[in-house]
């Protein structure tokens, strides 16, 4: 009998640099020296109409006023797209930030010439609801819309025109005794103690009466249930707030028309909010369509909670401002998901900006802080303590002030999800991001890697040890951070790079990961090939089998799952196609992944009487559990036999269940690992060959089988 322990080499390294800079790592190899960093390269152009309008600023194409003029009648659809926009590949869709810039120029500039025409275009695109009240109707409920639209246009042609100067000229008071043309329907409702007025023009020609009615339902209903969130956060109560759907239909050039979903602002008082919604939200599904207002309604929950928006640089926030937003949409709808669309450019930018250039692309940033705290009201918490003004610098310092002595490992978590795919959304599920794999260097021809990381910025790399060889490596690091890696292979287990690599038998790759939180710091590694010491191999390199990944088989976990039911219940289905085990023999970790696993049964009440003398109904049970944990583990195998015992030490991790019956929805739960009987094992039993793994658990059901 030959026995083998996996070592505990508290992980092994490909290296995820993360860093503040804003820009790509580049790899070369210069003789026997390697060396990544992020460069000095300039960002890859603006991702925000803001940034847009200060890089024309800072260029000397336009004037701060000249250039809100130009954007401003392009939202509007009054000029064609400029050059700049035209130019930049991809532009939020969510006009609050450079709409709170114009009302701020505004106000700080009443003697400049632009000014007349930029608030007129600003009351063009969101009016002032009270100025549209003498120009609505009041529905009493939606309920009575459908029978008012008889045709399409539900205005008169000449109706119309009347109704689109006014838009054009801002909604003036109607003249004394005079019957003013009626160009709205309004809805009126009151939600946590607030009212609601939702705004729709009565030409709907271009979309069609069905989806008139939807989208006013759908405004309603998210209105309503992100005031039922967020007023649970408030101090004080939300704001009253009005939605105004604007087709832009009194605009004469269609440049702008399709160019914008969504924008919130507020009076100057800050005591109400206005949330307009335009063209490009109106083909949006009806999921994306109500996360969308209740990311509009978040910042509403913000002008009242945090900031006045036209007193705040909206350009130096944005990465906190949209991205806790996007965050807070997701609460309210946690099964919506619109935030994924955010997803394909955070993969691409995150390696190029640092968190306080990623605007939208942060909801992950704060869907991970949210994790982290007990509430959501601890997210609240830090956002009122960051500052509304400043640099990366500033920004930084706040964070290590939150955070205090936790603030690198906080950050370090952050990276190490963001590469091991486990960040947790609001529903249970992991986020489906795909980080960039990073480039690759071979410790075979480099004797030297050196890495670097900037505050608050992920970079990663991976390092390459070719097989037949056993290398022994010197690891230092230098400045203000922490590292930690693993295996590329495998998710989870992070842990100090080994120093020694035995690749005699196979090949050995890893990731590391390099951070740093201190503002204005560096954090340098260098890992040099000590020795590199060629084997013949010898020595047999027949490995053990249990090593690796391994997918439970759907079959087998259903048969589990009826040998262990009681009595009176019933098993509908039982599916885990996401459940995996991965034994990383070089790291010694364990990692255990559920990703939704569900099981579905009926108690079965059998017409019986309880002791009331009431028949028990038959109940439906369905249970969906998702997360993951990571223990370490010792094994012997026999190899001859493919048999061998395991040893699990305490488990990491966090697993949520969500349960329902009879269809209800009885909400979510967290548990920790060492609570969930099947991460929390000490001990198990297996046989095993190259493709399948079958394991006995300590406890009573059928064993479990598992394929490669």
């Amino acid at each position: 009998m030959k026995t083998r322990a996996a070592r505990l080499a508290a992980c092994v390294g490909v290296t995820v640099l993360l860093a503040l800079a804003c820009n790509l790592p580049t790899s070369s190899t210069n003789g026997t020296t390697a060396t990544e960093s992020p460069t000095e390269a300039a960002l890859s152009g603006p991702v925000s109409y803001t940034e847009l309008l200060q890089e024309g600023i800072d260029s000397g194409e336009w004037t701060e006023g000249e250039g809100l003029q130009t954007l401003l009648g392009y939202f509007n659809g009054e000029v064609q797209a400029p050059e700049a926009v035209s130019s930049a590949q991809e532009l939020d869709q969510d006009l609050t930030a450079i709409l709170g810039r114009a009302r701020q120029y505004v106000n700080e500039n009443p003697k400049n010439p632009e000014i007349v025409e930029i608030e007129r275009m600003l009351n063009s695109l969101v009016p002032d609801g009270d100025l549209l009240m003498p120009y609505a109707q009041e529905l009493d409920s939606l309920s009575s819309l459908p029978a008012k639209l008889a045709s399409p246009v539900y205005l008169p042609a000449q109706d119309w025109a009347a109704c689109n100067e006014l838009w054009q000229n801002g909604f003036p008071a109607p003249a004394p005794g005079a019957a003013p043309l009626i160009c709205f329907d309004v809805y009126n409702f009151t939600a946590a103690g607030v009212t609601f007025r939702v705004f729709i023009d009565r030409d709907w020609l271009n979309i069609g009466v069905t989806r008139r009615l939807d989208l006013m339902r759908w405004a309603s209903d998210a209105l309503y249930d992100s005031a039922a969130v967020y007023s649970v956060l408030s101090r004080g109560g939300i704001l009253p707030t009005d939605l105004i759907f604007n087709q832009l239909a009194h605009t004469s050039a269609s440049g702008g028309t399709t160019q914008a979903e969504m924008a919130a602002t507020h009076n100057a008082e800050r005591t109400k909010c206005t949330i307009g919604t335009f063209p490009l939200s109106y083909s949006l599904n009806e999921q994306y369509f109500k996360q969308d207002v209740a990311h509009e309604m978040f910042h509403c929950f913000q002008f009242k909670e945090i900031f006045n928006l036209y007193d705040v640089n909206q350009d130096e926030i944005l990465w906190w401002m949209e991205g806790s937003a996007e965050y807070f949409g997701n609460t309210v709808y946690p099964d919506y998901n619109e935030e994924y669309r955010r997803i394909d450019g955070l993969d691409g930018w995150i390696r190029l900006r640092n968190t306080f250039h990623l605007d939208y692309m942060n909801f992950l940033f704060f869907q991970n802080m949210a994790n982290e705290y007990t509430s959501d009201r601890d997210v609240v918490n830090t956002l009122q303590r960051l500052p509304t003004e400043g640099n990366d610098s500033t920004f930084a310092s706040a964070l290590v002030n939150i955070y205090g002595s936790g603030t690198g490992d906080f950050f370090h978590r952050f990276g190490q999800g963001y590469l091991d795919y486990s960040i947790a959304d609001t529903s249970g599920s992991n986020v489906p991001v795909h980080p960039q794999q990073g480039n690759v260097t071979s410790m075979l021809t480099a004797n030297i890697f050196r890495g670097m990381a900037y505050p608050w910025q992920p970079s990663w790399f991976r390092l390459d040890f070719p097989e037949e060889y056993k290398y022994t490596l010197s690891i230092s690091t230098e400045g203000e951070g922490q590292y930690s890696a693993r295996s590329t292979g495998s998710m989870g287990g992070w842990g100090p790079l080994a120093a020694e690599v035995d690749a005699v038998c196979g090949s050995k790759e890893y990731m590391v990961l390099l951070s740093c939180t201190a503002p204005g710091a560096t954090y340098d590694m260098e890992v040099e090939v000590v020795s590199r010491v060629h084997e013949d191999q010898e020595q047999e390199c027949e490995e053990d089998c249990l090593p690796g990944l391994w997918k439970l088989k759907p079959d087998s976990f259903y048969i589990y799952m009826a040998s262990i039911l009681e009595g009176n219940s019933r098993l509908d289905s039982a599916t885990a196609d996401g459940m995996t085990i991965n034994f990383d023999d070089l790291t010694g970790q364990a990692t255990f992944t559920w990703d939704n696993g569900v099981v579905t049964q009926t108690k079965v009440g059998m017409g019986s009487e309880n002791s009331q003398g009431t028949i028990v109904p038959d109940t439906q049970i369905v249970t969906a559990v998702s997360g993951n944990s990571v223990q370490t583990f010792d094994f012997t195998e026999t190899r001859e036999t493919g048999t061998g015992t395991i040893t699990f030490g305490e488990p990491q991790g966090a697993y949520t269940t969500q349960i329902w019956m009879n269809g209800n929805n009885l909400g979510a739960s967290t548990i920790s690992a060492n609570e969930f009987s099947w991460a929390a094992l000490t001990s198990a039993s297996y046989t095993c060959d190259e493709h399948e793994l079958t394991l006995y658990l300590p406890f009573a059901g059928s064993p479990l089988v598992f394929e490669k």
